[in-house]
Formats: C-alpha cells, sequence, structure tokens
C-alpha cells in the first residue's frame, strides 16, 4: 500500500469513525430525551414492536453484521485495491 493509499484510507476511517460518533451521541440523546438508561433501549424498542418486527431486524442486523465483518476481511487483504474501492459504507441500522 502506497502512502497515498494508507492517507485515503486513513481519512475514510476518519469519516466512518465521525458517522458513528454522531448516531451513538443521537442515540444518547434519545435515551436522556425519553428518561431511558441505555441498558433498557432494547427492552423498551422491542414493547414497541410485533413479534414479525423483531424478528425482521434481528435478521438485518445480522445480515447487516456479516456484510462488515466480510467488508473487513476484504479491506484487510494486501490484494483488495484502492481503498476508495474498497470501504463500503454501511447504512444506518436504526
Amino acid at each position: 500500500m502506497t502512502p497515498d493509499q494508507r492517507q485515503q484510507l486513513s481519512q475514510e476511517m476518519q469519516v466512518a469513525i465521525d458517522e458513528a460518533q454522531q448516531v451513538l451521541d443521537a442515540a444518547r440523546r434519545f435515551h436522556a430525551d425519553h428518561g431511558l438508561a441505555p441498558e433498557n433501549a432494547r427492552t423498551f424498542l422491542e414493547s414497541q414492536m410485533s413479534p414479525e418486527d423483531i424478528a425482521q431486524v434481528h435478521a438485518e442486523v445480522d445480515a447487516k453484521m456479516q456484510e462488515i465483518e466480510r467488508d473487513a476481511r476484504f479491506n484487510a487483504s494486501p490484494s483488495s485495491g484502492k481503498p476508495s474501492q474498497r470501504l463500503h459504507r454501511h447504512q444506518s441500522m436504526i
């Protein structure tokens, strides 16, 4: 990997980290606004959903986690191409 590729990858990773931090901050605000302890968020959300919706969310999260793991393995391989081609932007699961 060239220095330019490392720099590009570093910048893309920082953008992903910043976006993840924004999502975490929004979740913390949601918890605070609704008087929820973060450890009770799952119970609260599931109480608002049907069993079918819960199953669908679990399936979507599992699929997204598998995609992230595949991307991470691919991005870690030395022959996977340019950083901008490798980094896959993930959509919010919430």
